[in-house]
């Protein structure tokens, strides 16, 4: 069974998840720049494509990629946000941001 090779997967998750620009092949993905896909992918790469274009239809929201100025204001909404695993904030799609309560210690 073919899979998304994980460098791509991993591209994907820093650039939802925190903003992180995810570099020119996948720039060029989110973008549907097929001509840019192609000059920058490798051959193994280009034969994943199915794969990577349906995960990002399937399981990334809208509203971060297909324009450019959706990626650009994606990279600029959580570059402000900063979001980090450590902070707690959790990401509801489509685009809500909730800041959950961190678990109160009963101190004895």
């Amino acid at each position: 069974m073919e899979r998304i090779p994980q460098t791509i997967m991993d591209l994907l998750d820093d650039y939802v998840m925190y903003g992180k620009p995810p570099g020119a092949l996948v720039t060029a993905i989110l973008l549907n720049d097929l001509t840019g896909t192609f000059y920058l992918a490798s051959d193994d790469i280009i034969k994943q494509l199915p794969l990577i274009v349906s995960h990002i239809q399937t399981n990334i929201p809208p509203i971060c990629w297909g324009t450019l100025a959706k990626v650009k204001a994606w990279t600029e909404i959580l570059s402000i946000i900063k979001p980090q695993p450590s902070n707690q904030i959790s990401l509801d799609l489509p685009l809500k941001l909730t800041k959950t309560k961190p678990e109160r210690k009963e101190v004895k």
